[in-house]
């Protein structure tokens, strides 16, 4: 079964900024990507594949609007160049391709009296069901 966890995983192999991914809590300061998993547009191909949809919210040092933009680029221009490529995970779930399903990350506008900044980008993941 495909989990946010392989997100997590796939996403920690391809970036550089070295910001902490998470699929579980948000912690209060630091530089993050927050993997937040929802519901997709569902079976093609007769259920062999399922489209999941994902959103990524990317968070920089505190009080630094520009790295918190960087973190969300580089992720977004990782996905782009790279989702593209099949990926098959070590306990044997496929991914068959990331995409974005809209326009580029943009930032999340909610006023936060501790100065952090964060993005935000919406995406679909292709995978294997197992069906």
């Amino acid at each position: 079964m495909f989990t946010s966890r392989h997100l997590v995983e796939w996403i920690e192999g391809h970036i550089e900024s070295g910001a902490e991914v998470r699929n579980d809590t948000l912690p209060q300061t630091g530089r993050v990507i927050y993997v937040r998993t929802s519901s997709g547009p569902g079976y093609n191909l007769e259920g062999v594949q399922d489209n999941l949809a994902f959103t990524l919210e990317c968070r920089g040092a505190d009080r630094n609007f520009d790295d918190a933009e960087y973190i969300a680029r580089e992720v977004d221009e990782t996905i782009l160049k790279n989702g593209g490529e099949p990926y098959e995970f070590l306990d044997g779930n496929y991914m068959y391709f990331i995409g974005r399903t809209g326009g580029p990350p943009a930032e999340l506008l909610v006023s936060d009296t501790s100065g952090r900044y964060a993005f935000t980008c919406s995406y679909y993941v292709t995978v294997a069901t197992g069906l």
